[in-house]
């Protein structure tokens, strides 16, 4: 919670080799046995990938800023996110973007659970049902503009997701027009369009 950037590079903690004095961490965590630093080791290079997106998280908190996360250095994340291979960087930055999209959290509120209180519960069968960009139709032009703007906001700090629909913000603003003149549509008509969406996703 609290991660009000889509881009995740300097917050990964995972440890893939034995740090000095582990003995003693050992002797003082509440962990029973030996630690397999191998497969530790292994599981991290199986797990890790360039984009994360959260499974289990509240969409209204003011804690929660964004669904997906993104890494140039691949990212081991906890079991409260689901991992996505995108195959390499510049494909997994594109998505990220669109992930991020009011289309996405259109998705969320969509397909999320409705047992699961103000909680999203987010399984496979719902994430193959999102939308995200078909990489082959995208030309170098297309996706020279999305690079610009992933570079543009990647470090700037977003407001909780029911803020950024209260106020219009700007940055949110930014990246679903950006998104939707990629995906072909009309450009006087996307103003009209996201000022109708953003109440109703509120």
């Amino acid at each position: 919670t609290s991660i009000s950037r889509f881009n995740v590079e300097k917050i990964d903690y995972v440890i893939p080799q034995e740090p000095k004095m582990f003995d003693k961490i050992l002797r003082l965590s509440k962990w029973k046995g030996s630690f397999d630093w191998f497969k530790h080791s292994n599981n991290v290079k199986k797990n890790a990938s360039y984009v994360v997106v959260g499974r289990r998280f509240r969409p209204n908190s003011k804690n929660t800023h964004h669904f997906a996360f993104f890494s140039k250095n691949k990212v081991l994340a906890p079991d409260t996110f689901k991992i996505l291979d995108f195959g390499n960087k510049d494909d997994a930055m594109y998505q990220t973007l669109i992930l991020n999209s009011s289309i996405t959290l259109a998705n969320i509120v969509l397909f999320r659970e409705q047992t699961t209180g103000g909680f999203t519960d987010i399984m496979e069968s719902e994430l193959v049902s999102f939308d995200i960009f078909n990489l082959k139709n995208l030309n170098i032009k297309q996706k020279e503009k999305l690079k610009k703007l992933f570079m543009r906001l990647s470090d700037e700090k977003f407001p909780s997701i029911m803020e950024q629909y209260v106020t219009n913000h700007k940055n949110r603003r930014d990246l679903d027009v950006t998104i939707l003149e990629i995906l072909g549509l009309d450009s006087s008509k996307i103003n009209k369009f996201l000022d109708k969406l953003y109440p109703a996703i509120f």
